[in-house]
């Protein structure tokens, strides 16, 4: 079976993240990547749609890019804000976009702040509040789940 092909369009990509695309040459010459933590589920859908993000590749061994779309379209989430953070590189880089983090804004109650945790807790940062809930993790890096 042959490997899927990142689609490495970083024009669309861009506009897809950003709304617009960007300009890779900075005053200090190339920047190497541009970080984004407002990507809306619909976003996310279109990127793994058009190829930007491998839905089911296990950056981080236990979390897919699949997964996230599916929690974030939970009913339990339905009447919250959820946002993902990460990262575009570079057009030089052959890495077209990295989910780094979930955020999730609103009315937060107890229970769904320990299911958050329970279903996270592989993350580097975790933040549990009752407004707030947003878990990080390093990019590339390998975690076990205690699952």
């Amino acid at each position: 079976m042959r490997e899927p092909r990142l689609n490495l369009d970083s024009t669309l990509r861009d506009t897809l993240v950003f709304g617009e695309p960007l300009d890779w040459s900075g005053q200090e010459g190339i920047k190497r990547r541009a970080t984004f933590d407002q990507l809306q589920v619909q976003q996310l859908e279109q990127l793994i749609a058009q190829a930007f993000v491998e839905g089911d590749d296990q950056q981080n061994l236990w979390i897919t890019p699949q997964n996230l779309v599916a929690y974030a379209r939970s009913p339990t989430l339905k009447a919250l804000n959820c946002y993902f953070e990460g990262f575009v590189a570079s057009p030089v880089w052959e890495q077209a976009v990295a989910i780094c983090g979930i955020r999730i804004e609103g009315n937060i109650s107890r229970e769904l702040r320990q299911a958050f945790y329970r279903r996270f807790e592989p993350a580097g940062t975790i933040e549990l509040s009752t407004i707030r809930l947003r878990a990080t993790w390093q990019w590339g890096v390998q975690t076990l789940n205690s699952d």
